[in-house]
């Protein structure tokens, strides 16, 4: 036979593409899990070595520990 048959043409279709499609998406979700979360302990690094960032905090914490009850 030179190509495959009827039904292998349906398994492919019913069976191989969403399990593709599932595990493509898995990738891609983790991809994006794993930048966000390299991203953010990227950020949270150089928040905490800016020491304008440092004094920004400060004020904007003791202003709010001055105007509470």
């Amino acid at each position: 036979m030179i190509g495959p048959s009827f039904s292998e043409f349906i398994f492919l279709i019913l069976v191989i593409y969403p399990i593709a499609a599932m595990l493509v998406a898995v990738t891609i979700g983790v991809g994006i899990l794993l930048g966000f979360r390299w991203g953010g302990k990227w950020l949270v690094q150089a928040m905490y070595n800016d020491p304008e960032f440092e004094t920004w905090l400060k004020r904007v914490l003791n202003a709010y520990e001055k105007s509470g009850p």
